[in-house]
């Protein structure tokens, strides 16, 4: 099963949230297992930091998830805690495929991720952000020519 993008379930939104925060803050993977607890305490100040360490692509996919999800839970039941977590896997899974390609193809033109990053003037994560989704050619544009490659190698 793949991601959700069109959810607007809170609990599955929430775990999508945490992955994102984990991603952004790099966090260690203890995150979601506070977050099920008590979602409002335990996610609240990781949003904030994760909000102010990404670029406006990242913002953009924050704004998204935020915006179809509304007020956080005090407290997560059995049933959503694995929404929560099905959510969580499934961005986990889309933003490591995202990187495990950015690599090999970094790596196929003699650069790596963090290299790129620097030449867009983004953090990698941030770069690993602006790739999920669904990017516009312009963005696909500039990552081809600060890789060296053709944009139809990032298709």
């Amino acid at each position: 099963m793949a991601l959700d993008r069109n959810s607007t379930d809170t609990a599955y939104l929430i775990g999508r949230m945490v992955a994102l925060t984990e991603a952004v803050c790099k966090t260690p993977r203890t995150l979601p297992a506070l977050v099920a607890v008590n979602p409002l305490e335990k996610l609240t100040p990781w949003m904030a930091k994760a909000a102010a360490a990404t670029d406006n692509d990242g913002q953009k996919e924050w704004n998204e998830i935020a915006g179809k999800m509304g007020e956080l839970p005090s407290r997560l039941t059995s049933a959503e805690q694995g929404r929560m977590w099905m959510g969580y896997y499934h961005q986990v899974a889309e933003l490591d495929g995202t990187k495990v390609r950015l690599h090999t193809i970094c790596k196929a033109y003699g650069t790596t991720v963090p290299e790129v990053a620097r030449k867009l003037g983004v953090t990698p994560s941030a770069l690993r952000a602006r790739l999920n989704g669904n990017p516009t050619k312009g963005k696909l544009e500039e990552l081809a020519a600060a890789i060296g490659c053709p944009i139809t190698t990032l298709l």
